[in-house]
């Protein structure tokens, strides 16, 4: 029991890092349309915002149980101040650092109708940063990196996730691109009945 604190830091951590690299994931699959069906996207933007709130969640129990260990020994402002933590302060500033930008994403999600559109989708990308960032913290903190099954772990869930992100910024341009071509062919439309009746 002397370190069961320590064994739920690290549980939770991976934990927390699974759940926000699905939550990227299934952001991703609704925001980029690779999903055809009406009813899937209805299912991934109500299971979205349920994944990352839980991810959360599992982020604060994972701040609590490393403050709470005593093999590391951190305060609670050292655990969430980037740089101010005496074990691995680099590493530690990137999971602080992440944990803000969850927050701030979390509170903008919430509050999604009281912001213009363009600043909630600007403050929603960050969220790619963030798991680079949460990503980093993972590997350069975490005791468990030189297990395979984690290993294969975090090698999946990145590679997943950069597939998915890769996609979704190639499948907007082209429905952008989809739709600046419609527009043109609509006004050419247009156009055209008034070039007949002039002549």
């Amino acid at each position: 029991m002397t370190h069961i604190w320590w064994y739920i830091a690290r549980s939770s951590g991976l934990t927390a890092w699974t759940l926000l690299v699905a939550s990227l994931v299934l952001g991703a699959l609704a925001s980029g349309r690779l999903t055809e069906k009406r009813g899937s996207l209805r299912w991934l933007l109500d299971l979205h915002p349920w994944v990352s709130g839980l991810a959360l969640a599992t982020v604060a129990l994972h701040i609590a149980a490393i403050v709470a260990d005593t093999f590391v020994k951190i305060s609670i402002k050292q655990a969430v101040v980037p740089w101010m933590s005496p074990w691995r302060a680099t590493a530690v500033a990137w999971g602080a650092i992440a944990f803000w930008l969850m927050l701030v994403v979390q509170v903008s999600s919430l509050a999604r109708s009281l912001i213009p559109k363009r600043s909630w989708h600007a403050i929603h990308m960050t969220s790619y940063l963030l798991a680079v960032l949460a990503t980093l913290h993972s590997i350069q903190t975490g005791t468990d990196v030189s297990n395979k099954y984690v290993v294969l772990l975090i090698s999946g869930g990145v590679t997943i996730a950069v597939a998915v992100s890769l996609q979704r910024a190639f499948g907007v341009g082209k429905m952008r691109r989809d739709a600046q071509k419609q527009e043109r062919l609509r006004i050419a439309a247009q156009r055209e009945p008034n070039s007949a009746s002039g002549r």
